[in-house]
């Protein structure tokens, strides 16, 4: 299935960008996440290219077996317990995201992880477009900082291509979002995964005549007023 996929790589991305541009080791050491800018883009880069040839299920496996691998290596590194302190519902995403690589990404985990995405993903949308403002504008090397983003961004569209089916609606959808671009930030592969996962949701939730799919458009529609 490629949404944990997706999750887990997006999320990645994000605890990246909420340590607040910190100057991380140059080396990374066994064990730890220890990840510069240059590092973490080059295991993108490496993934993305082995990937591009493959294609179907075994290519979504490898992404999600790697994502879980950098999933893990962030949660030991000192300012992750920060971020998700200071970033409550992306919690609530790690940890669905969590039970997805302890599970094995059974049904169920993946379930929970498209719905929890649903319910969180607007405000932690909100909360990624203030982080990128704020290392853009703050940092010395702003424009360096939104390059190193916007070619993560990229780069995980580019691997959600390669794993996708002809004909599924998120591939025409995704090649639409980058048009003539490049690159991505990673908030606008949010905002794409968070209008997709909504609309599954809430598919999933009419089919099974739950009340739950009309209180969220409601919710989605107040949203949209204010």
């Amino acid at each position: 299935m490629l949404l944990p996929a997706v999750f887990l790589l997006a999320s990645t991305i994000f605890v990246f960008n909420c340590a607040n541009n910190a100057k991380w080791p140059d080396e990374i050491h066994p064990n730890s996440a220890d990840y510069n800018p240059n590092k973490l883009l080059a295991e993108f880069k490496k993934m993305t290219n082995s990937l591009l040839d493959a294609g179907g299920k075994a290519a979504e496996e490898n992404v999600l077996a790697k994502g879980c691998q950098i999933i893990q290596k962030l949660h030991n590194h000192p300012k992750y317990k920060t971020v998700i302190e200071e970033h409550s519902e992306f919690a609530q995403l790690q940890q669905s995201v969590a039970k997805v690589c302890n599970n094995k990404w059974d049904d169920n985990s993946n379930s929970q992880l498209i719905e929890t995405f649903a319910n969180t993903g607007t405000p932690i949308l909100a909360q990624l477009r203030l982080e990128e403002q704020q290392l853009f504008q703050n940092n010395a090397s702003g424009q360096n900082v939104k390059k190193e983003l916007l070619e993560l961004g990229g780069l995980v569209a580019k691997l959600c291509l390669s794993v996708l089916p002809e004909g599924h609606p998120w591939k025409s959808g995704l090649k639409e979002l980058l048009g003539d671009k490049v690159h991505l930030l990673p908030s606008e592969l949010v905002q794409f995964l968070t209008s997709k996962t909504n609309s599954m949701t809430e598919q999933q939730q009419q089919q099974l005549g739950s009340p739950k799919a009309y209180h969220r458009r409601m919710r989605r529609a107040d949203s949209g007023r204010t």
